[in-house]
């Protein structure tokens, strides 16, 4: 019998634990829960405009290193600039140099994934646009 393959949710929180050493507890806080505000403050750092930027950089960089599994080039050329903002939208734009693949607005306050599935939906629906 095939094992289930894993979420991509569940393949972002072990990402998150072996690679940039964030345990279950904090993922989970930051990016799959409502806090009610931009950031959970058990977790806001020194500059809440750097917790942003993280809570914003790392699922975007999640789905970089996703596609260069099956694209090395464009992988490794995926550029993430990331303007946060506490009072109003934080801007994202993922480009290569060249070509401006995704430019999105979105609060802090509203980037939270209720469940996973809506994790794997936002996931895959960006992969879609880099899959070129």
């Amino acid at each position: 019998m095939a094992t289930p393959k894993k979420s991509l949710a569940d393949r972002f929180r072990e990402w998150m634990a072996e690679d940039r050493s964030k345990d279950l507890e904090e993922v989970n806080a930051i990016w799959f829960k409502d806090n009610q505000s931009c950031f959970p403050a058990e977790y806001m750092g020194d500059d809440l405009m750097c917790d942003i930027i993280d809570k914003f950089w790392y699922p975007y960089e999640f789905i970089a290193e996703l596609v260069e599994e099956t694209n090395k080039t464009l992988g490794q050329n995926i550029r993430i600039v990331v303007m946060p903002s506490y009072e109003d939208t934080t801007s994202i734009a993922i480009h290569d140099g060249k070509k401006v693949f995704i430019e999105e607005h979105v609060k802090a306050w509203n980037f939270f994934f209720e469940t996973d599935k809506d994790f794997d939906e936002w996931v895959e629906a960006r992969l879609k646009i880099l899959q070129v």
